[in-house]
């Protein structure tokens, strides 16, 4: 199964790289790695049949780095 997501997450001056871990059933299936002006804002990953089990799959993202505007004190929301 293909998977296609169109994201946009928030990076600044001060955090300018995402990094995203993709864990399908508990392992690592991809990282990916979102920069500041790169308009790279697909995330595109595959699940294999043999991690599908009774119709269901578990997809965990991992961000590091993950800061929000207020932290970075750009907006009171």
């Amino acid at each position: 199964m293909k998977v296609d997501i169109d994201c946009y997450p928030y990076i600044n001056k001060k955090n300018k790289k995402l990094e995203l871990s993709i864990y399908i059933n508990d392992s690592l299936n991809k990282k990916i790695s979102f920069e500041n002006n790169k308009k790279n804002n697909k995330i595109k990953f595959i699940i294999n049949k043999e991690n599908i089990s009774n119709n269901e799959v578990k997809v965990d993202f991992i961000f590091d780095n993950l800061t929000s505007p207020y932290e970075n004190l750009e907006s009171p929301d």
